[in-house]
């Protein structure tokens, strides 16, 4: 299964995006670009330029972009006639092929745009030891307090990819992270949880919580150890996290669709 598809992840991002209304997205669509397109018009020619015009290949000489639009495709004679005032640039595509855009239909864009500065990635492909995941959490946790905020939150941990595969629980993140900002970190499966006492406390969650049905808080000797299974005990836990403002989190999804965009 794609990672961002994932339901446990899916309802995770649902809640950190519960102060987001639906009318905010529409202004997703007028950020601006993260450069502005140049002055005049830009004419490629030299190389294997593909419209897929007509739903064919339909290969033409040039191609002329004006203002981060495409105005004109064609023989160069003809491209370089369309062009009306301003400054012309000639770019010699040497051989090179330039093909039309293409519709990316599964891209995550609110989670993604979660994971700009809000959820931290912890995959086994970024820290390859618990040690490089704590210390990840603990620089992100001091950077929070220095703002203010009461949360940092987490994802992608699997220590059956890390050497000596460690879990993390209540006293490990309490040790090496905080104990003064709840830290919820949410496992590569999306089936488990982990989190500090703190979190526990702004969650009201205590020893005396009865456990959700289909979640678990799991206990030892009957005190919470912090770690949390399934879906509905990590909705719990989750819940108090604090979320990303409306305008923040639509400036974040700009971002991510200018990165994408810049690269094609």
């Amino acid at each position: 299964m794609c990672h961002g598809c994932h339901p446990g992840l899916n309802h995770l991002a649902q809640t950190l995006m519960s102060d987001v209304a639906s009318s905010d997205f529409t202004q997703i669509n007028q950020a601006p670009p993260a450069n502005d397109p140049p002055a005049g018009t830009t004419i490629f020619t030299n190389g294997s330029i593909i419209t897929m015009a007509g739903g064919n290949l339909k290969p033409v000489e040039a191609l002329a972009i004006s203002g981060g639009t495409i105005t004109a495709a064609g023989s160069l004679q003809q491209v370089q006639q369309s062009v009306q005032g301003g400054t012309t640039a000639i770019v010699d595509l040497q051989g090179k092929c330039v093909l039309p855009g293409f519709i990316e239909p599964h891209l995550h864009l609110f989670l993604s745009a979660l994971t700009v500065d809000f959820l931290i990635p912890l995959q086994p492909w970024i820290v390859s030891t618990q040690q490089n995941a704590l210390r990840i959490l603990k620089a992100a946790a001091e950077k929070a307090e220095q703002q203010g905020s009461h949360w940092v939150a987490a994802y992608g941990y699997d220590p059956s990819l890390l050497q000596g595969h460690p879990d993390l629980d209540a006293e490990t993140l309490d040790h090496n992270v905080s104990t003064k900002i709840g830290v919820f970190v949410l496992n590569q499966s999306a089936h488990i949880a982990y989190v500090n006492h703190k979190a526990l406390e702004l969650a009201g969650i205590n020893n005396n919580t009865p456990n959700p049905t289909g979640g678990t808080f799991v206990r030892k000797d009957g005190n919470l150890t912090g770690v949390v299974l399934e879906g509905p005990a990590i909705d719990m836990v989750s819940k108090p996290i604090t979320k990303p403002s409306a305008a923040k989190f639509i400036a974040d999804c700009a971002q991510k669709l200018n990165e994408w965009s810049a690269n094609g």
